[in-house]
């Protein structure tokens, strides 16, 4: 509580006790309504690396996105990592767990050609292309993802699994795609990301 209302502040993480949500520091300096200490910030090429206003705005707006990468098409006609974004809560529960390195920056070294892969496959269809698991992708899976497509190959099914992604969402524009996944699996595109957040992108 604070003198003019209440502050709620949760976690995809099961904790023990308030001090396992929100330090005892920022909880007294709430309380008292003094300058809440910040912790210290992680490395800010692990949480965006010159990604779009766009993506970070479709990660924050979805519900349980845990990453969000931009494909840009180069001259050379692929499809090539341009940038990414991770909440700090992300970055923080990948370092407890003791991963080395982030979904997004694995990523970083795969590129496709349109029509290649789901990225690939975003693009060229210029349609959004939802995946409810992209670690258990059967050919069955991907084309129902994609309403009665052709079998889609995903690329990154190993790293999907070494780092607990399960859904993604492709956004394609007219230079790339906007990727946005979450640890949870997600039953509709209109409940991982509403479509007022997708008419911004």
């Amino acid at each position: 509580p604070t003198a003019k209302g209440v502050l709620e502040v949760g976690s995809t993480d099961k904790v023990v006790s308030a001090s396992g949500i929100v330090p005892e520091a920022v909880l007294t300096a709430m309380q008292n309504g003094s300058e809440i200490p910040l912790p210290k910030r992680m490395s800010e090429n692990l949480i965006t690396t010159s990604c779009s206003i766009k993506l970070r705005e479709l990660v924050e707006g979805s519900t349980g996105g845990c990453y969000g990468i931009e494909w840009a098409l180069s001259e050379a006609g692929r499809l090539e990592y341009k940038g990414h974004y991770n909440p700090q809560w992300r970055v923080e529960g990948v370092q407890k767990k003791g991963l080395k390195g982030l979904y997004t920056t694995e990523s970083a070294s795969h590129s496709f050609m349109p029509g290649e892969g789901l990225v690939g496959k975003a693009f060229s269809d210029q349609k959004m292309l939802l995946v409810l698991d992209l670690q258990v992708l059967s050919e069955a899976a991907v084309q129902d993802a994609m309403f009665g497509g052709d079998h889609v190959e995903f690329k990154r099914a190993d790293l999907a699994e070494a780092f607990g992604i399960h859904s993604a969402i492709f956004v394609p524009t007219a230079k790339g795609v906007l990727e946005v996944g979450s640890t949870d699996e997600v039953v509709s595109a209109s409940g991982f990301v509403p479509s007022y957040v997708l008419a911004c992108a």
